[in-house]
């Protein structure tokens, strides 16, 4: 479904505040990261997580230096987030939020140094700006945003767009610059990065179909005709990082044939000819590059988009050549979901990347050994569980409470009427009504109106 834009020209939906917001420990919908980074946020020298939530949030997981993570504080940044990215937009040492929208806008959310985050600037950017990413595309030093605008229309591609919004220096961003988006059944992953070394950050898109798309930028926030590289299968996560050491971006490309595709960079923006690697994840949606085992060379881990492996992520060493040792799986925490948000970086100030990965309403955090293997997983919540309210219309009340407890939510109030409908002991309505989007917090009441039986005369 494609939702209506509001206007046509790129203006700032909310406010323009720079002081933090009031920190809140939990409220509702601080829940279920949709990407995730590993940043020192609050200057105390230690890595923090921040995790960018599907609805209404992000929160801080403050990193105590030895792995493990303090509660989460959320902050509100209203939307339906699809996408994140982490990155100093501002030049002052300290991780912002960029967050892609589903309605019409890209979210920033500038950051303090200090643990907080001002309140998000909103800025305006097509239909649903739905798959971004990061990078500097006109070489002034400041990262720019670039998304693909899915468009009003749900079905067609006919009028998706590539989205450029070009950083002011100051963490903010002017008028969106558009152009028509590179034909594709689906846009899947962005990156931007520079890929021929002219200092400028150039545009891969994976897609939903067996190729890729290379835009090379012109250093004024636009871009050459893309040029599509031949996958495997239809292309879904992305990292782009040097995997055999020559200096070039090469490409790591997940497809639905549960294998990486492995495309070495020439150093102009072209690529060799893909080259698999095994792993057999059913859909490899998320994928980070780092040296996990302090070796020198880049390795990849990767988390699937597939019901039938979730709660894993597979972790491929690098041998330095391009090429990988055989996958080694790791348990990540029951009901993660498909297609995980996944994150790298050192939380224990030993050397080597820790994993984290998103798991439901928490965040699993799988320190990085020394032989090269990842320890078990520790969960920290991201915010509060969600109350799943069923719809209980015509149920008998005592399976009607059970239901509402089954959903981790609390039976309120039990209101008892007259009908003509419903028998004795039955719910006519309910409130909430069940199924309520977005959920409430676990344990929100449910108050029932139960049936008396038919009016006597």
């Amino acid at each position: 479904m494609r939702f209506p834009i509001l206007a046509a020209l790129a203006v700032l939906l909310a406010g323009t505040a720079v002081a933090a917001q009031a920190r809140s420990t939990w409220f509702a919908g601080a829940a279920f990261p949709t990407g995730l980074a590993v940043a020192d946020e609050n200057g105390d020298g230690s890595p923090d997580v921040v995790s960018a939530n599907v609805r209404r949030s992000i929160t801080l997981l403050v990193g105590r230096g030895d792995g493990r993570l303090q509660r989460g504080v959320a902050f509100r940044a209203d939307g339906e987030h699809e996408g994140a990215a982490i990155v100093d937009l501002n030049h002052d040492g300290v991780a912002d939020a960029v967050l892609f929208d589903q309605f019409d806008a890209v979210s920033v959310l500038l950051a303090d140094g200090h643990g907080h985050f001002a309140a998000a600037l909103r800025y305006r950017a097509g239909w649903r700006p739905w798959t971004g990413a990061v990078g500097d595309v006109n070489g002034d030093g400041a990262p720019d945003i670039v998304a693909i605008d899915w468009g009003k229309d749900a079905i067609s591609t006919s009028d998706d767009r590539l989205v450029v919004l070009l950083n002011q220096g100051d963490g903010t961003f002017g008028s969106p610059i558009f152009a028509p988006a590179p034909p594709t059944e689906l846009p899947w992953s962005l990156a931007a990065v520079d890929l021929n070394h002219d200092g400028k950050a150039d545009v891969v898109e994976t897609t939903d179909e067996s190729f890729l798309n290379v835009l090379l930028g012109k250093g004024d926030g636009t871009f050459d005709a893309p040029q599509t590289v031949t996958t495997d299968g239809r292309s879904t996560g992305l990292a782009a990082a040097d995997l055999n050491g020559d200096g070039t971006r090469d490409l790591a490309v997940g497809h639905d044939g549960g294998n990486v595709d492995m495309l070495v960079g020439v150093g102009d923006g072209s690529f060799s000819p893909a080259k698999q690697a095994i792993i057999d994840l059913f859909g490899a949606n998320t994928l980070v590059a780092a040296d996990f085992n302090k070796d020198g060379h880049t390795d990849l881990a990767a988390a699937p988009f597939d019901e039938k492996v979730k709660g894993v992520v597979a972790v491929l060493l690098g041998r330095g050549d391009g090429t990988f040792l055989d996958t080694q799986f790791y348990f990540t925490g029951k009901d993660s979901g498909i297609a995980p948000a996944l994150a790298a970086g050192d939380l224990n100030a030993d050397g080597r990347p820790d994993l984290v990965a998103q798991v439901g309403s928490a965040v699993s955090v799988l320190k990085a050994l020394p032989d090269g293997t990842f320890s078990a997983p520790a969960r920290y919540p991201t915010g509060p569980p969600y109350c799943v309210v069923p719809y209980v219309h015509n149920f008998v009340l005592a399976r009607a409470e059970n239901a509402i407890l089954q959903g981790g939510c609390r039976v309120g109030r039990i209101h008892w009427l007259y009908s003509r409908k419903y028998m004795r002991g039955r719910v006519i309505t309910q409130k909430p009504r069940g199924y309520v989007e977005p959920e409430p917090p676990r344990g929100t009441r449910v108050a029932l109106w139960v049936s008396r039986g038919p009016r006597p005369h």
